[in-house]
């Protein structure tokens, strides 16, 4: 599983294609499921969200069946994404707030479904929600991860909107040093720059 992760993070998703595919025809029940998971997440990077969402579906189904409640969260939070790609926020939203539902409290995958969910109920306009979404997460997250960075970002957002530009500015600035000290460059370089943006109208 973790080959697998180290693939899809540095884009090598042929390669771990072929070890998902092997792994769905001959691997045990748990990791067939994460594997046609990773399937359904490599389509949704690539940009093939109606083939995500079957694949993604097929996981669902098969994880309900096997009483896997952790399996089903991640197949849930998968699909959320999936359905955001094509528009559909609502879906999306419902596939999140199962996938809450049913993680372990204090999980990675809960942590990061509380933080998709928050970014979604964004989406919708709902910034109460999405706060209270992200606060949760931000309660049990592990430090200086690229989980709490990426709760940092969203928050940020929510705070801009609300108005309360200093207090965005400083959380926008807080995403970017955890952003950076994870090595995530790109993701820092537009904390950074909503955080100036913010610092800017507080002027």
């Amino acid at each position: 599983r973790i080959l697998v992760e180290t693939q899809m993070f540095l884009g090598k998703f042929d390669a771990a294609r072929t070890v998902l595919e092997r792994t769905v025809a001959s691997g045990r029940p748990p990791d067939r499921l994460r594997a046609r998971i990773h399937l359904g997440r490599i389509e949704n990077r690539l940009g093939a969200y109606k083939e995500a969402r079957t694949t993604l579906q097929m996981a669902l189904e098969e994880a309900a069946t096997h009483g896997s409640p952790e399996i089903e969260g991640e197949a849930l939070r998968a699909l959320g994404g999936v359905e955001r790609k094509l528009g559909d926020i609502d879906a999306a939203i419902g596939h999140l707030r199962r996938a809450v539902d049913v993680l372990p409290d204090g999980s990675r995958e809960r942590i990061r479904a509380l933080t998709d969910l928050g970014a979604a109920l964004i989406a919708r306009g709902d910034l109460p929600g999405a706060k209270a979404r992200l606060l949760e997460a931000a309660a049990t997250v592990r430090r200086a991860t690229r989980e709490e960075a990426a709760i940092q970002i969203n928050l940020g957002i929510v705070l801009s909107r609300e108005g309360d530009t200093s207090t965005a500015a400083s959380t926008f600035a807080r995403s970017a040093d955890i952003a950076l000290a994870t090595g995530e460059v790109r993701f820092a370089a537009y904390a950074l720059a909503n955080a100036v943006d913010n610092f800017l109208q507080m002027e």
